[in-house]
């Protein structure tokens, strides 16, 4: 099941962040005061998938009302449950919400992940650089 995360699931949203941050090691994890700020503003969405009451995976957008952009933050789904198609319903559920209601969406994402990412009708436009202190 999936569905829009609400300020009940910021503890639980926290929890999956830190599994994701010891899994990748590089996420960035964030606590459940950042979830219920997000969560509070209305440009912002949070979409979570369900197994049962445990959440096995979430997407995270922000909408730029003046440039009427989505960028799409976040993409995760637990290791358990990778290859059911979870993050394509993810995904899925935010161009159902906002093509209408914006002129793009945005996603940076590894290129490992760009097949899944094509699939969905994202076209790789730009390549992203960091510079780690």
């Amino acid at each position: 099941m999936i569905r829009k995360a609400t300020l009940k699931d910021v503890k639980k949203l926290e929890e999956i962040n830190i599994l994701s941050k010891e899994e990748t090691g590089w996420w960035i994890p964030q606590n459940a005061t950042f979830f219920k700020k997000f969560l509070k503003n209305k440009n912002n969405e949070i979409q979570i998938a369900l197994d049962k009451k445990e959440i096995c995976g979430f997407v995270s957008i922000e909408f730029n009302p003046e440039r009427k952009s989505v960028w799409i933050n976040d993409v995760y789904v637990k290791t358990e449950y990778r290859k059911k198609g979870i993050a394509k319903q993810l995904i899925e559920r935010v161009l159902e919400n906002w093509k209408d209601k914006s002129d793009s969406i945005v996603l940076l994402t590894a290129d490992r992940n760009l097949d899944i990412f094509e699939k969905l009708g994202f076209k790789k436009t730009m390549n992203f650089m960091e510079l780690q202190k």
